[in-house]
């Protein structure tokens, strides 16, 4: 399996904002500048990355390629496994600045897509988007050195991460709430049995700016257990629903 990197603007991937997980996107040929990546393989992973606008640069969906038949007017058809562009994941912010460069570089003429080689590591950029559903760094997964390259946005999302996955503040969180959705009442064991039991995601509702580096958490003020898809849907807007304002909204529906 390989690791590719495709550029898109807006103008050439006009429904980019509709898309989402398990959506199925086609490369079209004559947009692929540079001649077309004939190694590319079914199974192999493309980061689709947007160009256009400066703050909305930054890796929007995680993709695998499903098809490919350059005889075709549509090569490539890449199926999205992770949606980021509700929280765009910006590669530089997270340390890994000598890939960008190095992308940066080979692509800034000759071509629309990059395909990693082994020195780049792109198995590390692909486990640190997709082992959190906000295509965050987890704080487990990162070193004192490498935190003090991060800069302070994504130092204070690993700050928060840590706390949503304290084990005891999940645990003083369900011992005081319940394993049930705060939002909509979805209860896993009740669906799903033993398998079920325990099942829930720890949102957090401090928004990332109003932490500091003297700040406690306190599990039952500050956490709230959610279903997963409420928790995607809390984050579809910056800041975040609160409870109480998404709660309306999915009783209007």
């Amino acid at each position: 399996m390989a690791y590719w990197q495709f550029k898109f603007r807006e103008d050439i991937w006009n429904d980019w904002y509709e898309k989402s997980i398990g959506d199925i996107e086609s490369w079209i040929s004559p947009k692929i500048r540079g001649g077309k990546p004939n190694d590319i393989s079914i199974g192999d992973i493309v980061f689709l990355y947007r160009t256009d606008k400066k703050k909305d640069r930054g890796i929007h969906f995680v993709s695998k390629v499903i098809s490919v038949n350059f005889n075709d007017k549509y090569p490539i058809e890449l199926k999205i496994i992770n949606d980021l562009k509700e929280n765009i994941f910006k590669p530089e912010n997270f340390g890994f600045h000598d890939i960008i460069e190095k992308i940066n570089k080979l692509n800034q003429r000759s071509t629309s897509y990059y395909k990693f080689d082994d020195e780049d590591n792109p198995q590390k950029l692909y486990d640190f988007i997709m082992n959190n559903e906000t295509g965050n760094i987890l704080a487990e997964e990162l070193n004192q050195d490498e935190i003090k390259n991060l800069n302070e946005g994504a130092k204070k999302q690993i700050i928060i991460n840590a706390y949503e996955r304290s084990s005891q503040a999940r645990k003083e969180c369900l011992d005081y709430y319940g394993t049930k959705c705060q939002v909509c009442d979805f209860d896993f064991e009740k669906v799903y049995g033993e398998i079920g039991k325990d099942f829930i995601h720890v949102h957090h509702l401090i928004e990332l700016s109003s932490i500091g580096q003297n700040y406690n958490i306190n599990p039952i003020e500050d956490l709230r257990p959610v279903c997963p898809n409420c928790h995607a849907m809390l984050h579809k807007k910056r800041p975040a629903y609160n409870i109480e304002e998404f709660k309306n909204i999915v009783l209007k529906s």
